[in-house]
């Protein structure tokens, strides 16, 4: 606890900005339902979906790839795959767009191009943010967030003002990643030289590099996106537990946020910063502190969830059974499963291990289908809280492991010439 508010207090401006930012984030996805433009939201947050799936695979994991290289020529070069890559994605989406639009159904165009915008703006923010941790600028992060927050917020006001559509909204977001990254560079001469960089090298590209461990890494990531979704797969068989559940829903993801956008960027800085330098000793003091911020916001997470869920179906009439079965899911999922939001990616960085992250996030989602297959109703919640829950210890033990094995991590870049 001592370290998590020695952590804390240390970076406290950074944090500060980072949870106002989290403020404005949030009247952003509330601000629709407010005024009254709920019925828009289901395509909003299909195409949002879609691109939190397809954002890894899409950039090649550039956020991690770009916090693995070592020396700034692999720097650059990595930045110009995840951006290359970025680019025929949503190229191919866009393409899609017009030719359903100009021969079959503009339905399906209108939803392309949606698709098309969002995995545009949160690949781009994605990018970023591996810059701003591989240069070591937790300000910078701070200041994306908080530029993105403000604007993405205000053109949602403006959107919902005028006329609210889905088309518009996503607008909004997309529009509010390219100011915030426009004002994080203006802000930080370090990234403005690293994007001014992207024509200085003239080597070939690290393809091999960036297709293996970018796609185990975007693999993985994909196993670990549709397993956290299966809560809410789950939701609408509940019957009238299905309103409690999903309330529960709503705040373990704020809390699992505040891990991943308030808490990850700079522990995420100095876990890469411990792994450059050779700092073995401070790679492990980053885990205690990782460890520690997690336990302490998955305490809190599950008590309010499992308190909210509680209050809210004291008149469900669900029996007690089906009452304890759905607590120890709200437990699981919101207690122990959003510990892992500060250090979600510190498995990545380490080479040591680069595969055990996607056999964990493939073997959670193996069970995790089994049991949405074969069990029913809140036996289902049950079953999945016990299986994510216990995935995060497992995390947390496969993750000491790579950092007991340090001396076998090898920068990126003598890797890519051996």
């Amino acid at each position: 606890m001592r370290r998590v508010l020695r952590l804390i207090r240390g970076k406290g401006l950074n944090y500060g900005l980072l949870l106002v930012a989290q403020v404005f984030t949030f009247g952003s996805s509330m601000w629709p339902i407010v005024s009254g433009a709920v019925s828009v939201l289901p395509e909003v947050v299909r195409a949002q979906a879609v691109a939190t799936v397809l954002c890894y695979p899409a950039t090649l994991s550039g956020q991690v790839i770009l916090g693995d290289v070592v020396g700034s020529r692999q720097f650059r070069q990595a930045l110009r795959i995840s951006v290359a890559s970025l680019c025929v994605w949503v190229g191919g989406f866009l393409l899609a767009a017009g030719v359903c639009s100009y021969w079959g159904s503009s339905r399906l165009g209108l939803n392309l191009l949606l698709f098309a915008l969002s995995l545009a703006g949160s690949g781009v923010y994605a990018i970023a943010l591996g810059v701003f941790t591989r240069l070591d600028n937790v300000s910078g992060v701070s200041v994306l967030r908080l530029s993105y927050g403000v604007v993405g917020f205000v053109l949602t006001v403006i959107v919902c003002a005028i006329h609210a559509s889905a088309f518009g909204l996503v607008v909004a977001s997309s529009a509010g990643y390219g100011v915030g990254i426009a004002v994080a560079v203006s802000k930080s001469g370090d990234l403005g030289a690293a994007v001014r960089g992207l024509g200085e090298s003239n080597e070939e590209w690290l393809f091999r590099y960036s297709l293996s461990r970018g796609g185990a890494v975007a693999v993985g990531q994909l196993a670990s996106t549709f397993a956290s979704q299966m809560p809410a797969f789950v939701a609408p068989g509940l019957g009238a537990l299905s309103g409690p559940w999903s309330a529960a829903i709503r705040i373990g993801s704020g809390f699992n946020t505040v891990g991943a956008s308030v808490l990850a960027p700079s522990l995420n800085v100095r876990w890469l910063r411990a792994i450059h330098g050779s700092d073995w000793p401070g790679l492990r003091r980053v885990y205690r502190e990782g460890l520690g911020a997690g336990v302490v916001l998955g305490a809190a997470s599950g008590a309010v969830a499992l308190g909210l869920f509680l209050v809210l179906s004291r008149h469900s009439g669900a029996p007690t059974r089906e009452l304890v079965f759905a607590s120890v899911g709200v437990i699981g999922l919101w207690g122990l499963r959003v510990m892992l939001s500060p250090v979600e990616q510190f498995l990545s960085y380490l080479r040591a291990t680069r595969y055990v992250r996607v056999l964990l996030d493939w073997g959670v989602l193996l069970v995790c289908l089994l049991l949405v297959g074969f069990l029913k109703g809140l036996v289902q919640c049950l079953g999945l809280g016990v299986v994510l829950g216990v995935s995060a210890p497992l995390f947390f033990v496969s993750l000491w492991v790579g950092v007991l094995r340090t001396q076998e991590l090898t920068p990126a870049d003598e890797y890519i010439e051996s």
